[in-house]
Formats: C-alpha cells, sequence, structure tokens
C-alpha cells in the first residue's frame, strides 16, 4: 500500500503553490524547489525578507503521522527554546496543517545553512555528526 504511493512525489507547479500559500498563510513570495525523498518542498522567500519551507506531503503519507511530527517540533520547541530548530508556522486560521489538493501542507520556519544535498563528499564522520 504505501510503496506504491511513495513511488511518486507530489508535483504542483509554482504557481498552485503560491495559490496554497495565500489562501491558507496570507503569504506570497518566491519559491525555489528543494531535495525530497517522498514529498515536495519549497523554499519561500517572502518581499520582506522571511524566508520558509512549505512542505507537502505525499499522499500515501497517514494524517497521524505528519500530526506527530508536528507535535513533536512544537514540544522541542517549547522544552528547548535556544535549539536552533524549525517552527511549525500556523495558518490564518490558526491550524498548523491543511488538506488541499489531496495533500497535507505545512508551513515551517527556514533554518539557514548548506543543504546535505549539495554536499559533494559525505564522509562517515559527517554523516556520524548528523
Amino acid at each position: 500500500m504505501f510503496e506504491s504511493k511513495l513511488e511518486v512525489c507530489p508535483q504542483f507547479t509554482d504557481q498552485k503553490a503560491l495559490e496554497i500559500l495565500d489562501l491558507h498563510w496570507d503569504l506570497f513570495g518566491t519559491l525555489k524547489p528543494l531535495d525530497s525523498y517522498q514529498d515536495q518542498n519549497f523554499l519561500v522567500r517572502c518581499e520582506d525578507g522571511s524566508r520558509y519551507v512549505l512542505k507537502i506531503a505525499n499522499a500515501a503519507t497517514p494524517h497521524e503521522w505528519l500530526d506527530l511530527q508536528t507535535r513533536v517540533l512544537d514540544h522541542l520547541n517549547a522544552q528547548t527554546p535556544t535549539l536552533p530548530l524549525p517552527k511549525n508556522i500556523p495558518t490564518r486560521f490558526g491550524v498548523e496543517m491543511v488538506q488541499a489538493e489531496g495533500h497535507w501542507w505545512r508551513l515551517v520556519s527556514f533554518l539557514p545553512g548548506q543543504m546535505l544535498s549539495g554536499v559533494p563528499f559525505r564522509s562517515p564522520k559527517l554523516l556520524e555528526e548528523i
């Protein structure tokens, strides 16, 4: 069941992603696709300089798994406020996830740094430290 659906990542256009972003988070900006194994993610750059990650879950991912990820992130942020972690960004309606176009969508704050996918050589030591 899960494996067959995972083979197809969401493939929304920038235009559709911007529509959902505007409708639910009242944000507009430019999008840059980010690497992902089973989901679709965009870096969102707003005109005021703020940056976010728009996460579109694979249709096969159970809502309960996404809810757990959201709650864990909220818990970690509450318990360790000095630890650099992304923060869930609620919609204009106060919820942290919305279902649109058959997928669950979330927005989190962006953490600056180098993406692992951009590191040409991943030494065992680097992988150990992650």
